[in-house]
């Protein structure tokens, strides 16, 4: 009995200590090349061609797959530089409020990755609850369909007044494989609002979610795992991950899902949609 306790209470502490490792060193990190606003040199990049890439945790990339660095490591040597604007948890809302990041880089590219928090934050009352714990919305901020149209456009309307950089919309990835479910339906609204506000705006509209879905289509993939037991999902991907050196590839498959390990990031082939997506707008 007593080494039944004993090893009961290795385990918790163990779990915890992870716990704690994950949300201060992973979740509350900041991406390397981050753009910090003040500190950015531009005049160390006279040669070289600015783009920020801008969004949540599937821009910061070290929750899933780092398109970012893919696309530093495949075009980087064309005369461009990356900066990491994707903050993890991040929404529309939080994105408005560091946009002097972004701005501070002058960038002749930008690229706007952003949403699924907003959409996934109006799944339930307690994942609304969650985003409010991180400190990513005040009690005052609502996420819904309207709020994140509201913000997109100011977003829009800031970057365009204060930079000169192209800019480029992703149009939200999938949030887990069922296609189906109520979320990817939003998700295509969200996302409609997006290839409208292109046009309107003259603005590059990449298709990755359309991406991701054809993908999913082509290779017959059935629903995957459900959306609810995403939580689950990303903390068993985060621990074997971190704590054992599992390829996210590999966490994906034993999940069951073609492009996410948890319904939200993404392994390399996730990443590599998004990349590809990029990359074409870069190099035209």
């Amino acid at each position: 009995m007593i080494w039944i306790l004993y090893i009961s209470l290795t385990l918790g502490v163990a779990g915890a200590g992870f716990y704690w490792y994950v949300r201060l060193k992973v979740v509350g990190s900041l991406p390397k090349n981050y753009p910090v606003s003040g500190q950015t040199n531009i005049t160390e990049w006279n040669n070289k061609k600015i783009v920020v890439c801008a969004g949540d945790s599937i821009t910061h990339g070290n929750m899933g797959a780092n398109y970012v660095e893919m696309l530093s490591d495949s075009i980087g040597s064309q005369g461009f530089t990356f900066f990491n604007a994707g903050i993890n948890a991040d929404l529309t809302f939080t994105l408005l409020r560091r946009i002097d990041d972004i701005v501070a880089c002058q960038p002749q590219f930008i690229t706007l990755l952003i949403g699924t928090n907003d959409l996934n934050a109006t799944m339930s009352p307690s994942l609304l609850n969650s985003y409010r714990s991180l400190h990513k919305i005040t009690p005052d901020e609502i996420p819904n369909f309207d709020s994140f149209k509201s913000n997109y456009r100011k977003i829009i309307e800031c970057l365009k007044t204060r930079t000169k950089a192209q800019i480029a919309v992703c149009s939200l990835p999938i949030i887990s494989e069922d296609l189906a479910h109520q979320i990817n339906i939003d998700a295509d609204q969200y996302s409609a609002f997006l290839k409208d506000l292109c046009v309107e705006q003259q603005l590059t509209y990449l298709p990755v979610r359309e991406r991701m879905k054809d993908y999913l289509k082509g290779i017959n993939k059935k629903s995957g795992t459900p959306y609810h037991q995403t939580t689950l999902l990303m903390n068993l991907g985060m621990m074997r991950h971190y704590l054992f050196g599992t390829s996210w590839d590999n966490i994906s498959d034993a999940h069951g899902n073609a492009l996410s390990y948890d319904n939200l990031h993404f392994n390399n082939r996730g990443a590599e949609i998004i990349a590809n997506c990029v990359a074409v707008f870069l190099v035209k």
